[in-house]
């Protein structure tokens, strides 16, 4: 999903997300972690800030990680559990 690299994205991207786990009927436990997690990503990616929205980002998920890109930056993740 394409995002403006704007401080506007991080919503984009939350509200997104609400809708697929909303799909999926996932909990809203779940999905509030999963929100805050995928808008700590991308608000990461937009500012370039770095570790302190990453520890929120390993706080909440099971796992995450990244790797680089050739030519076009790097990829974050994050892997959740569900009940």
């Amino acid at each position: 999903m394409p995002l403006p690299h704007a401080p506007k994205a991080a919503g984009t991207a939350r509200r997104h997300v609400r809708d697929v786990l909303d799909t999926w009927c996932v909990d809203d436990e779940l999905a509030e972690c999963v929100e805050v997690v995928a808008s700590e990503l991308v608000t990461n990616a937009v500012r370039h800030a770095g570790l302190a929205r990453l520890a929120i980002v390993a706080a909440l998920s099971k796992d995450w990680g990244h790797h680089a890109r050739p030519l076009r930056g790097k990829v974050v993740w994050a892997e959740f559990s569900v009940p």
